[in-house]
């Protein structure tokens, strides 16, 4: 395990390396394969045509949002927004921009997500760095965001934020977000994966926070070296139990990493477990954990907490869906 005092700035620099490598082998600007150009039907390079022929081959494979996924593919690609599409139909792609287009076509019939094709999806109105060292941030966990805040507001006064620790980072979206709601200038990102906490350092940088959070390799609290530091405990750690891989979608089972995404444990609730376990020992009062669950396992998680007897509330808040996903408990 490497030591957890490596800097930021260590996971920046092979970042760094590793997307100067990608610049100069990038997959969008390798030729597109004769499938998919001999699926294009259309003979004209208008956006207009190309837009059609390619919600019609997404459409054969992929029945949710074809037109959506044409539109944000090239969009993304020719550096506009979907409004311009629709404004210029007219527009001309060069023979180099219709190559790259039906190159990101032909990944999205394999059906690799939109957020990995293009390298960057939205968490909390923010844009993020995104591709298959981190699981594609869902609308779910916003809602461990909206608790932290709530939970800050009623503790803590302006200027004075909560010690966070985030873990499992993955891509640092929950760390990212609530040092720049919180206005923090210290958190704590872990990781047992380090490329995954590469991804974290390119999205710190981005967003000109790699010098207030601080980011530690570990499996869990492993590597931490003091107790009592923290305030709020915040994770969306692996809960699928592997009885469950059947369920998931081509789209996330083929392509999102599956460290991030399965609990070896029957349940799938083994992660969730340790984490609440052992939280208790590294926050100080007022302290909270946020934890997110699978739909089905709230129950089973917020009687495990209350047996714990280490927490004097326990809550389980629901997603937009109705089903409990987030388990909460104040220590």
């Amino acid at each position: 395990m490497p030591d957890p005092a490596v800097p930021v700035e260590s996971f920046q620099k092979i970042s760094a390396e590793r997307s100067s490598q990608k610049k100069l082998s990038k997959r969008d600007n390798h030729p597109s394969s004769p499938e998919v150009s001999s699926l294009f039907h259309s003979t004209s390079n208008r956006i207009a045509s190309v837009l059609q022929e390619a919600t019609r081959l997404i459409g054969a494979v992929i029945s949710e949002s074809p037109r959506l996924d044409a539109e944000v593919l090239l969009a993304d690609l020719l550096g506009r927004d979907r409004l311009w599409l629709h404004l210029y139909p007219d527009y001309t792609l060069s023979s180099s921009q219709l190559s790259r287009f039906q190159d990101r076509v032909k990944r999205r019939i394999s059906q690799e997500p939109v957020a990995y094709i293009i390298g960057k999806t939205e968490f909390y109105s923010r844009k993020f760095i995104c591709d298959r060292r981190a699981l594609i941030p869902r609308p779910d966990t916003e809602l461990i965001v909206e608790k932290a805040l709530e939970w800050a507001e009623q503790h803590f006064i302006p200027g004075k934020p909560p010690m966070v620790l985030d873990l499992g980072t993955g891509s640092g979206i929950l760390a990212i977000t609530l040092a720049m709601e919180l206005r923090s200038d210290f958190l704590v990102a872990i990781d047992r994966s380090l490329t995954a906490l590469e991804l974290t350092a390119e999205n710190l940088l981005m967003h000109g926070l790699n010098h207030c959070i601080h980011l530690i390799c570990s499996d869990w609290f492993s590597s931490l070296r003091q107790e009592g530091l923290f305030h709020l405990i915040v994770s969306n750690p692996p809960y699928i139990s592997p009885s469950h891989e059947k369920r998931l979608q081509p789209n996330v089972l083929n392509y999102e990493p599956h460290s991030a995404l399965f609990d070896s444990s029957v349940t799938g609730t083994g992660h969730i477990e340790h984490i609440f376990s052992h939280a208790w020992k590294y926050l100080q009062r007022p302290g909270l954990v946020l934890c997110e669950v699978g739909w089905d396992q709230w129950e089973r998680v917020q009687d495990f907490v209350l047996s714990l007897g280490t927490y004097h509330s326990v809550a389980t808040h629901r997603d937009l869906s109705g089903h409990g996903r987030v388990v909460a408990a104040e220590f």
